[in-house]
């Protein structure tokens, strides 16, 4: 098959793209001329200049395509970016499910996250079935929540959409220090305290895989949770530790205490205009225990629940091998 990848030179993207090259497809990634290619600089796929963000760039870009992986997305959890969230995966999908429709692809892979579903009662495992229901809303969960109606339009209007919605993601290639940026903070002691929520974090390369296998089997129209392991951020942070070196964090910060410092934070930015690194959103979604299950997705899609550390691993030694971490 013949593939395109947008957000390829991103963390998912990259190891989609590494992923479909192994399987022996022919691979295309959408980037801007600006773009840093470091997360593929090592492997060999087609090039299409483009943005999501631009509709007329996306019919080349789709010229002869099977399969489409819609990975390119906004991560800020921060409300002064709610602008421009909302036209990168509201807007920038909506764009792409339209170019679809017209270039007549056989799939649309699209991701989400678990950020689009609603948050679990304390002590409860979400499915896909779970919709936002508190009384207040963040940018990110939002404009994700919104980019998955565009597919869903897409859906009605004939295009075979599957919906994947990765936890928090760890493993090789995150050159943008996403989830690995824990890695960097824990060795370096600039993460004092520990939030009291916790989520699924899933590897890299499982879900990688995940998203090809919905591109040969993934029900059309539906969610597909690849969370992976459910575990509080104590857990998780003691492992890294662990593994990079460094100490976890040792002092615990209750809900309503990390909610006024993100709101705090977020009062700042507004005379600064930057995103501050705690923010209300960050904040309050660290305070939930955002445990999902995985099982749809396992039984498939054959995805992989991989053991934590082994994810954290493939995370530090390949930021050994870039330069961007030390050995201890």
């Amino acid at each position: 098959m013949k593939a395109l990848v947008t957000g390829g030179t991103g963390f998912l993207g990259a190891n989609i793209v590494n992923h479909l090259i192994q399987q022996g497809h022919e691979t295309r990634v959408l980037m801007r001329k600006t773009s840093s290619t470091k997360a593929i600089d090592d492997l060999e796929y087609e090039k299409a200049w483009g943005d999501i963000t631009d509709p007329a760039s996306l019919a080349p870009a789709m010229n002869g395509v099977d399969w489409v992986f819609h990975v390119a997305a906004s991560v800020s959890m921060w409300k002064g970016n709610w602008k421009q969230s909302h036209e990168i995966n509201v807007g920038g999908t909506r764009n792409m499910v339209e170019a679809a429709l017209k270039a007549g692809v056989k799939r649309f892979v699209h991701t989400s996250s678990i950020s689009s579903l609603g948050v679990p009662k304390d002590g409860e495992v979400g499915d896909e079935s779970l919709e936002w229901s508190l009384p207040f809303d963040f940018a990110y969960n939002h404009s994700k929540r919104e980019g998955e109606k565009e597919v869903q339009k897409g859906v009605r209007q004939g295009l075979q959409a599957v919906i994947l919605n990765p936890g928090m993601i760890l493993g090789e290639r995150d050159v943008n220090l996403n989830g690995g940026s824990m890695l960097l903070d824990i060795r370096g002691g600039k993460m004092p305290i520990c939030p009291p929520g916790g989520n699924g974090v899933c590897d890299a390369d499982a879900v990688a895989k995940a998203h090809i296998a919905a591109a040969e089997r993934g029900a059309v129209g539906e969610r597909h949770i690849v969370a992976g392991m459910n575990v509080t951020f104590k857990e998780l942070f003691e492992t890294v530790a662990d593994v990079v070196g460094g100490k976890a964090p040792s002092l615990y910060a209750p809900a309503g205490v990390a909610h006024i410092v993100g709101k705090t934070f977020d009062f700042i930015s507004i005379f600064t205009n930057k995103e501050p690194d705690i923010t209300f959103d960050k904040a309050f979604w660290s305070s939930c225990k955002n445990y999902y299950t995985s099982k749809k997705a396992q039984r498939l899609l054959g995805f992989e629940i991989a053991p934590i550390r082994a994810s954290i691993e493939k995370c530090y030694n390949w930021y050994l091998k870039q330069g961007i971490m030390k050995p201890l």
